[in-house]
């Protein structure tokens, strides 16, 4: 590990962004385990990826979970101007 979060939680410092990935499951679940095999300890998500989608699948795919595997998640995006923007 070579990365502190926090300055506490330990994660290689390349990490997967599941942005892109499929909503549904099949070939997105064998890319987070390979991910994962390949030594991945971080995975970033985001409510907003399919609407909750891609954190369910990331919640299954890499089940059971490897010691020291972190999937984050982030939230906060709001529309606050007059016109939705």
């Amino acid at each position: 590990m070579d990365f502190r979060i926090g300055g506490q939680l330990e994660v290689r410092r390349l990490g997967f962004g599941a942005m892109h990935l499929p909503t549904e499951p099949g070939p997105a679940i064998a890319v987070v385990r390979r991910a994962v095999e390949l030594g991945v300890t971080l995975i970033d998500t985001a409510h907003l990826y399919g609407g909750g989608a891609n954190e369910e699948l990331l919640a299954s795919a890499p089940y059971p979970y490897p010691a020291g595997l972190v999937i984050t998640t982030k939230v906060g995006v709001a529309r606050t101007g007059p016109g939705g923007e």
